[in-house]
């Protein structure tokens, strides 16, 4: 099965991928609600906004990237968080995703492109909205991304985590405490 929407979310994965492969410190600030046109989540402690010029332009208009405070050893973790337009078919196919959906709408079309391997793929649940949450690892460098992507029928979300593929248990608690902080406005 193929979503037409696919696109745009293989995109987010793409540029929010890129800016990270070196580990640096990510220049930001703290905040403790992001604010998007039509919903709000809460940033938890630990984490800022990322300012770097390059980061924020690749986010786009509808996007924000977040960085920890305190980086840790490894490859520098990154959540890119955005509010997507998708068409009717897209959002039809999040809100019925499958497990084996997700593997063959999302993650392979986004493995291919990037060449990277795929990890698990399984659908996301919390109250209303309903979605995909997989995995690609890199197997040139120690990046594993993350994306989970959902929508309620009317505001679709995406958190694009990128995180050391060695593990990384704080991150990826991290990224699904945003993605269940998402609250609609």
């Amino acid at each position: 099965m193929r979503m037409a929407g696919s696109a745009v979310l293989l995109f987010v994965v793409m540029v929010s991928g890129a800016a990270c492969k070196k580990k640096r410190a990510l220049p930001g600030h703290r905040v403790d609600v992001l604010q998007f046109n039509s919903f709000s989540l809460a940033v938890p402690a630990g984490w800022n906004q990322v300012d770097e010029p390059e980061m924020v332009k690749q986010a786009g208009p509808n996007g924000r990237v977040l960085s920890p405070s305190v980086l840790p050893a490894g490859f520098t973790p990154s959540v890119l968080i955005q509010q997507l337009e998708l068409p009717a078919d897209g959002i039809a196919f999040m809100r019925g995703a499958t497990a084996e959906a997700c593997a063959a709408g999302i993650q392979k079309p986004m493995a291919d492109q990037t060449k990277s391997t795929p990890g698990p793929s399984k659908t996301w649940d919390h109250g209303s909205f309903h979605g995909c949450d997989i995995e690609v690892v890199s197997p040139t460098d120690r990046q594993a991304t993350r994306q989970i992507s959902f929508t309620d029928g009317t505001i679709t979300v995406s958190l694009v985590c990128n995180r050391d593929k060695g593990g990384a248990p704080a991150v990826d608690a991290a990224c699904e405490a945003m993605a269940r902080a998402v609250v609609a406005r």
